[in-house]
């Protein structure tokens, strides 16, 4: 399997040899094709998982070089289109998302959200095995695997807006009574846990 290269020079054009392993940092199974800074001083990568060239990766650093545990799988993620992939080109719009060009058995564009509304703690327990179904909702109807004693439910746009609130007591169920279409972020929330939700609304 490849490996990576993430390499950083000083401003003079010479390696910065106090960088990672005399200025190179590897990056396991993966092939880096292009990268960029993001808006939040993190460092973004794309390219192919090194070697099979069956998956595209789109990976982010630390501001520090580090791995970020935080993104997706334990720093990267990967997914495929087609038989044959490569992930050639990465950048970021002004509102954060992701955009990679490359061919995935012909060319293809693909946009990433990189993560729930910061307005969203994200923090999930172990008290809870709650869900939302289905994840493709139908008639504005929310249905919970369990029934819920007591809990908050936040609706949120996907660039972070709150757009409605209300208190479940004792609910197996909520119908949302407002004239939505699209993706959106579903907050459930108690003293006991708190579990955030994608989901589509047709």
């Amino acid at each position: 399997m490849g490996t990576g290269l993430v390499v950083k020079y000083l401003s003079t054009g010479a390696l910065d040899n106090t960088f990672a392993d005399g200025g190179f940092l590897g990056i396991s199974n993966v092939n880096i094709f292009d990268a960029i800074k993001g808006a939040d001083n993190k460092y973004y990568y794309t390219g192919t998982n090194g070697g099979m060239n069956d998956k595209m990766i789109v990976g982010r650093l630390m501001p520090d070089f580090k791995k970020d545990s935080t993104f997706c799988d334990s720093s990267k993620t990967s997914f495929s289109f087609g038989n044959t992939h490569t992930s050639y080109n990465i950048m970021q719009q002004t509102d954060g998302k992701l955009v990679i060009g490359g061919n995935a058995d012909s060319a293809i564009v693909a946009r990433f959200i990189l993560s729930a509304p910061s307005s969203i703690n994200t923090v999930n327990s172990d008290q809870s095995n709650l869900y939302v179904y289905p994840t493709r909702v139908q008639n504005n109807m929310l249905n919970f695997n369990y029934t819920i004693p007591s809990a908050d439910l936040n609706l949120y746009a996907m660039n972070g807006q709150l757009i409605h609130k209300t208190h479940l007591t004792n609910a197996s169920s909520y119908q949302l009574k407002m004239n939505l279409n699209g993706w959106y972020f579903i907050q459930v929330t108690n003293k006991d846990f708190n579990k955030v939700f994608k989901i589509w609304i047709e």
